[in-house]
């Protein structure tokens, strides 16, 4: 159905948000370059910013479903320059995809130590966010106690992770 409107001529006035659409339809069956090229599509000039703002979100999300870091870091990179300076809390929501960004990349670090410091520098990016807009606290810590594997021992969790635990449980 949203071949129909995902199509670059004539203008339909939704072709825009049936790329992005489609490209997270795409994203969530693991058809990535599928994914990428149609959220491509959704980022152009002519599409509405929100649209635009969720083609390069999702760029992101899907360079990291898809396993390439380097990809979702330059995503990000470029997400992040992309958004207006004004607008805090679309850089802050971008801040926390960089964190996302940042943990994948040290996830496959064999080294303990290496890999601990890298951790600790992805988790400095959310601790930033909390200390740049304090609304952001319960977002932060949900995000953090949702990538807690299950059966985790909370004296092998970072301080961060421990206090995020702490924090959910104490809201009930």
């Amino acid at each position: 159905m949203l071949a129909k409107w995902a199509v670059d001529e004539p203008d339909n006035g939704v072709n825009f948000q049936a790329y992005l659409l489609r490209g997270k339809v795409h994203n969530e069956a693991g058809e990535w370059p599928e994914a990428l090229a149609d959220f491509a599509k959704a980022q152009n000039d002519r599409a509405p910013g929100w649209v635009q703002y969720q083609a390069r979100y999702q760029t992101v999300v899907a360079d990291l479903r898809s396993g390439d870091a380097r990809a979702a870091e330059a995503a990000v990179t470029v997400f992040k320059k992309w958004i207006p300076k004004e607008n805090v809390e679309a850089q802050l929501s971008a801040q926390m995809l960089g964190f996302r960004v940042a943990w994948a990349a040290a996830e496959p670090v064999k080294d303990g130590a290496a890999k601990k410091a890298a951790q600790v520098e992805a988790l400095g990016i959310l601790s930033a966010v909390i200390e740049r807009d304090g609304r952001f606290r319960d977002l932060v810590y949900q995000q953090l106690v949702a990538q807690i594997p299950e059966g985790a021992k909370t004296g092998d969790l970072l301080p961060m992770q421990q206090l995020a635990l702490a924090y959910v449980a104490s809201q009930g």
